[in-house]
């Protein structure tokens, strides 16, 4: 029951902790603690058993190892394990087919221990030393109470800033990898050329030595350059560090300026694990094997290997819904076989977006389509149709939502008809939850993959209803486009369907880009797409800053949703624009519109606003009943009876053709002659 200073220690039968968390199984968890590149911390002890690894610091100009070396937890006479320890390696030539292991106890009735830390530096390698690396948690708990995996860094001579491996060797996910966390603030006085003051409420720990720190201008929006934190005496004082020149150059930090610890790799690849890291990872390369839980990705390239499966935390907090975000400059790839996968991770059972009416007890969970019907009342829909970031909503008593995907890259890959992008409502009982969230902002679109965001099914009673999908690309080829899925749930014994999702694609020649909407077939609830409403712009409305008269504060999902304002007699259309996305663009029941060129927005009280859909082309079909209170303003349309009635409850103005094929019902249809 023993941790590294300041660390919290674990409970009773709970195992040790140190980069990854121990088994739980009498809180609290122990924290993680430790460096990643430099390490020297001994493995955390088990709340009330086996002792933590110690620590192997080896320095030589060559290493010839086909014995092992070992830092690993242990269980004493205890049946809960203590954490892997450190092993630090710097050397030149690093030869033969011995193993490295910092990793959890094994042998727990309770909780095991979780992993240490490896870091081998070295010039060349040759045999099979590289690949025998283990940093797991221990791999043996009667209670099956495991813990999180440790890291392995390696650093050859060609390296730039050494590749990450935190593989947890195929035991179950239950706890993370933490990598412990130096913050962000703003340098305080004192600062002055390498030396940073931060602002941290406590001392910084002597471990983060040789960690990364991105300095940017007390605006935010310059990076100044990022630097290392020196390991020579006196690098880290009480809450001062002196940063270290990556070549000549001079560092020149001033007193305001903004800090923000960081991690850097070259590769990291990722198996089987839970990564939590509170500051930034930066990487060249991505790599993910296995079921792989993050946060977020900041990389040049991402690849997820066949077999891999990228998936966010599950959501716990309705007020916090949790997502997968891969920020790639480069190429985001999905081999044979591979997903990104967040069904059923969304709202949890009878929850939902903030201020949205709940589904009744045998009543799927709603997104834009409404959950099949059972029990009322209909979970009311919500989200964007443009840029899609909320999870889907739970059943009324049964499954969970879909989660969240967001990607930004310079290119998607879904290779073939198994590399699949799911954010689709959970199945796991008899009424479904509904399809989440995935926006894809990238360049060129290839494969032959998919990209899924319906309702959960089978269900016995509802079904949920179907999600929402936005694909902002440059060019696309193969048939990816053609593979998108935003239904609700298709088999329902009580024939309780709900209504479709929304498909937006914007391509580099879109003006507005194209919405459908697709129910797959079946003829259930509606797709209500949320209505921002009209009104007359209040006092404090002044050039681009509209006032509304809306009874409720405006939902955050409305960023990027168009208004149209007129003159105070309804006569003039003064313009057309979008909400900005910026922070501060919407504020209660205040926005900010965005000029769509060089015009100058000018609003005043008492002029009239109303809320409004723009597409290219909107497309309703296959059983599809799209409703909006706010007007569709489309260039052309096309609805689509597909075997079964597809009903348009909403008034569409098209200044284009309007092409109708099969059997719709429509309210109100507006196009040329």
């Amino acid at each position: 029951n023993k941790s590294y200073g300041g660390a919290v220690v674990p409970g009773d039968a709970t195992g040790g902790s140190h980069l990854g968390y121990s088994g739980l199984s009498t809180g609290p968890l122990g924290s993680t603690f430790g460096s990643v590149y430099r390490p020297q911390e001994p493995g955390g002890g088990a709340g009330n058993g086996g002792p933590g690894g110690g620590i192997v610091r080896i320095t030589s100009g060559s290493l010839s190892l086909d014995g092992a070396i070992r830092a690993n937890g242990d269980k004493g006479t205890s049946n809960r394990t203590g954490a892997g320890g450190s092993v630090w390696v710097t050397t030149g030539a690093f030869a033969g087919a011995g193993a490295v292991e910092a990793r959890g106890g094994d042998g727990a009735y309770y909780g095991v221990g979780g992993g240490g830390a490896i870091a081998i530096e070295y010039t060349t390698a040759t045999g099979s030393v590289l690949s025998n690396l283990l940093a797991r948690t221990g791999n043996t708990s009667t209670q099956n109470q495991f813990g999180g995996a440790g890291t392995v860094y390696l650093k050859s001579g060609t390296s730039t800033y050494g590749d990450v491996i935190i593989d947890n060797k195929g035991v179950v996910i239950q706890q993370p990898t933490e990598l412990p966390s130096l913050g962000a603030g703003i340098a305080q006085a004192g600062t002055s050329g390498a030396t940073l003051v931060t602002d941290r409420a406590v001392n910084i720990p002597a471990y983060f030595a040789g960690s990364w720190i991105e300095i940017r201008d007390s605006s935010g929006a310059t990076l100044k350059g990022t630097w290392r934190i020196s390991t020579a005496t006196g690098g880290i004082n009480a809450k001062t560090v002196t940063l270290v020149p990556n070549g000549v150059e001079t560092i020149s930090i001033l007193a305001g300026d903004k800090w923000q610890g960081i991690y850097r790799f070259d590769t990291m690849t990722l198996n089987g694990v839970r990564l939590l890291s509170v500051d930034p990872v930066r990487v060249t390369n991505a790599e993910v094997k296995a079921t792989v839980e993050v946060r977020r990705i900041d990389t040049a390239n991402l690849t997820v290997r066949t077999g891999g499966d990228l998936t966010q935390i599950p959501t716990t907090d309705p007020l916090a819904p949790e997502s997968v975000v891969v920020n790639a400059t480069g190429a985001v790839t999905l081999e044979t076989g591979a997903v990104v996968d967040v069904t059923g991770r969304g709202y949890p059972v009878n929850k939902s977006y903030p201020g949205a009416v709940l589904p009744g007890d045998g009543t799927g969970g709603s997104h834009l389509g409404y959950g099949g019907l059972s029990t009322g009342p209909l979970g009311s829909t919500f989200g964007s149709v443009y840029r899609p970031s909320e999870a889907g909503g739970g059943a009324g008593n049964g499954s969970t939502g879909g989660g969240i995907v967001r990607i930004q890259s310079a290119s998607l890959t879904l290779t073939d008809a198994t590399s699949v992008i799911r954010a689709n409502g959970g199945n796991n009982t008899n009424r479904g939850g509904a399809g989440g969230s995935v926006w894809v902002t990238t360049g060129p679109v290839s494969g032959a993959g998919g990209v899924e965001a319906r309702g959960g099914e089978p269900s016995y009673y509802g079904t949920g209803g179907g999600g929402a999908i936005a694909i902002e690309y440059t060019t696309a080829t193969g048939s990816v486009l053609s593979n998108l899925l935003a239904r609700t749930g298709n088999s329902s014994n009580s024939n309780e369907f709900g209504g479709a999702g929304t498909v937006y694609l914007k391509g580099s020649t879109s003006t507005y880009g194209d919405l459908t909407v697709d129910n797959g077939g079946k003829t259930g609830q509606a797709t209500e797409l949320p209505p921002l409403g009209s009104g007359i712009a209040q006092t404090g409305t002044t050039g681009a800053t509209l006032v509304t008269d809306r009874a409720v504060n405006i939902p955050a999902y409305f960023a990027g949703n168009w208004i149209e304002i007129r003159d105070s007699s309804g006569v003039t259309l003064k313009g057309t624009w979008r909400i900005s996305t910026s922070t501060g663009g919407i504020l209660n029941k205040t926005v900010i519109l965005v000029p769509n060129g060089a015009e100058t927005i000018s609003i005043l009280a008492g002029d009239k606003w109303q809320g409004v859909y723009r597409f290219d082309n909107a497309t309703a079909k296959n059983g599809a009943n799209l409703v909006s209170v706010d007007p569709l303003r489309v260039a052309t349309a096309s609805y689509q009876g597909g075997g079964v009635t597809t009903t348009l409850s909403s008034p569409v103005v098209s200044t284009g053709p309007v092409e109708i094929l099969g059997n719709v019902d429509a309210r109100s249809i507006t196009a040329p002659s």
